[in-house]
């Protein structure tokens, strides 16, 4: 008997998996599999496992034949979806389910095509990420009013008591009605690449496709890759199988902001954070849920590689319109490192079944995912969820107008320049630039701030603070200052009353009569080797201190309710001009950044 292994099953070698010519005849000798004993041979032959093919690749072949294309018609792809998710309202929508509901997230309503929201928004750049779509859909859309979750968890479980409630991901656990995620225009995750948030799907779906074109199948390296903090347990069989095998997989972990040590990275040290970019330089791209579902999923089927998706619990509204074989891989949550390495084999050895499904994925996301279509959505939506309201929407006094980017583009308030406005919006992002200006000031980059500017307190006639709201983890303030102008107090360090202007509380203890509430009185800006002098009140006794700084950061409470404002000087130099401080809610910011953005006439 011949050393080379037979295939009994037509079209399918059963040692090395390989797709043979078909052939009438039983038995036909394959040359690219290994010398086996006759033994070895015998036992192929007669098993069950090495007379079919891989179960895989069954899969593949169902799963193609079943598809259908959707069209781009009305939102078609994901009509589906809206239907799903209200089908459980088929007896209306009652006023008092909407009210019940207040609690669990942001009130908006669409009265006579202008938009109204709740004053308090608990996330500014998610809620501006929503309000981008709907302000551009409000001549379109009809009197309306619904609950919308900003949050990254849904809250109507499905044995729970039944409300109305927009949420961006759920599991099939919850009721919740899904609405496309804020971050396809701002906000999403922030991290050192992206400190924004990688919000702005049209820009990464150019900058993404472009890289996919230096990058064809057959140039990629292939390896598995992955970067990204550990959220969940889940990601650790791949990261284990990097350290093993890293011929195979590229994995590691990078700092989240809950890191404290290497035991927050599976005892190894945090890896660099890479760009979406550098994704598209490899044939394997795993995408893993984090708190919910994973917002970078989308990104990486731009990449033309193939994606492999762990776990199928969470959702998003275009989910359903991915299947499993035809556009990725899907990948049990709970995988071992050994099934791995196996599932990763499979890839290799049928690479060109591997190449289609990465170039379906691509297509879908490229054709059917597009801003056009999230705009679709949201206008579906509402108006699909609207017919369901059993009653007729009244405006709501408590609620503020949400007016377009075009007026809130504008400052208010005395003594501003419309000059500001203009050089505000100028933007050269993540590149290093200086201003001819100020020579020897090293701009890491200019921030997009076409958001919000408001004023937020006017100190002087000469001396303002406004605030920029752009970016999800951090507002930015700007000090608007003349450097020859200097507030002189008539009793600076007398212990008496004080006639200062009380501005906003700080949460400073007072030395002389042990009250923990002071006020901003004044800010004096002298040279950067003098540093700055703030001068605060207590508002118990009105003693008046001076605070010298320089390189240390000081809190102060503006007017806007539970938001701090932490000034922090970096010892350039304090000349006219406009200031930008980065402040936080959620972490200490270590020193001044995007310092300057444009100067005073």
């Amino acid at each position: 008997m011949s050393n080379r292994s037979f295939c009994n099953e037509p079209g399918f070698c059963p040692d090395c998996g390989g797709i043979l010519p078909l052939s009438v005849v039983v038995f036909i000798t394959c040359d690219t599999c290994p010398s086996q004993s006759d033994e070895t041979v015998s036992k192929h032959m007669y098993s069950k496992q090495f007379n079919s093919p891989h179960p895989n690749l069954i899969a593949i072949h169902e799963a193609v034949a079943a598809y259908e294309p959707c069209s781009s018609a009305n939102c078609s792809c994901h009509a589906d979806v809206i239907a799903q998710d209200l089908a459980v309202f088929t007896d209306g929508i009652t006023r008092q389910m909407v009210q019940d509901a207040q609690d669990k997230g942001i009130k908006y309503q669409i009265v006579n095509h202008r938009l109204y929201r709740d004053k308090e928004c608990m996330f500014p750049a998610r809620c501006a990420g929503v309000e981008h779509f709907l302000l551009a859909l409000l001549p379109k859309l009809p009197d309306t009013e619904f609950v919308l979750n900003p949050r990254d968890w849904p809250q109507v479980a499905r044995h729970s008591k039944l409300l109305p409630i927009f949420s961006f991901s759920k599991t099939k656990d919850y009721l919740d009605i899904m609405y496309p995620a804020w971050s396809f225009w701002e906000g999403g995750p922030a991290i050192k690449l992206y400190p924004r948030g990688i919000g702005r799907w049209d820009l990464h779906r150019e900058s993404l496709s472009k890289e996919a074109s230096k990058w064809p199948w057959e140039r990629k390296i292939t390896k598995a890759f992955f970067r990204g903090s550990r959220t969940s347990g889940e990601r650790d069989a791949l990261v284990r199988l990097s350290r093993e095998e890293n011929h195979l997989v590229d994995a590691h972990y990078t700092k989240n902001q809950a890191w404290k040590s290497e035991a927050d990275t599976l005892g190894a040290p945090p890896a660099e954070e890479v760009s979406l970019e550098h994704h598209c330089k490899y044939r394997y791209l795993f995408n893993y849920r984090g708190v919910a579902a994973s917002f970078r999923l989308k990104h990486l089927f731009l990449c033309g590689s193939l994606v492999f998706h762990v776990g199928d619990e969470w959702l998003e509204f275009f989910y359903p319109m991915l299947r499993p074989w035809v556009h990725y891989v899907p990948v049990k949550s709970s995988i071992t490192s050994h099934e791995l390495r196996e599932l990763l084999q499979f890839a290799t050895d049928y690479d060109s079944e591997m190449k289609d499904i990465a170039t379906r994925g691509q297509h879908v996301i490229h054709n059917h995912l597009r801003l056009d279509d999230v705009m679709c959505y949201w206008r579906v939506l509402l108006e699909t969820y609207t017919r369901l309201l059993k009653y007729q929407v009244r405006q709501d006094s408590t609620l503020i107008e949400v007016k377009g980017r075009s007026r809130r583009g504008e400052m208010s308030g005395k003594n501003t320049s419309s000059r500001a406005t203009s050089l505000a919006r100028k933007v050269t992002t993540r590149t290093k630039v200086t201003t001819p200006l100020f020579p020897f000031l090293n701009i890491e980059g200019w921030y997009d701030m076409k958001g919000e500017i408001n004023i937020v307190k006017v100190l002087t006639p000469r001396l303002h603070i406004f605030k920029l709201v752009f970016g999800e983890m951090r507002t930015h303030y700007v000090i608007n200052f003349n450097s020859s102008s200097q507030v002189k107090s008539k009793k600076r360090h007398s212990r008496g009353k004080q006639e200062e202007p009380e501005g906003p509380v700080v949460e400073r203890r007072c030395q002389h009569c042990n009250n923990d509430k002071m006020s901003y009185a004044t800010l004096q800006l002298r040279s950067a080797d003098e540093g700055q002098t703030v001068f605060y009140t207590c508002t118990k006794c009105k003693l008046l201190k001076r605070t010298h700084f320089s390189s240390k950061a000081v809190e102060l409470v503006e007017p806007t309710p539970n938001l701090r404002l932490r000034l922090y000087n970096s010892g350039l130099k304090i000349l006219n001009g406009w200031f930008l401080f980065a402040g936080s809610r959620k972490r200490r910011t270590p020193e001044l950044s995007y310092v300057l953005i444009s100067h005073m006439a």
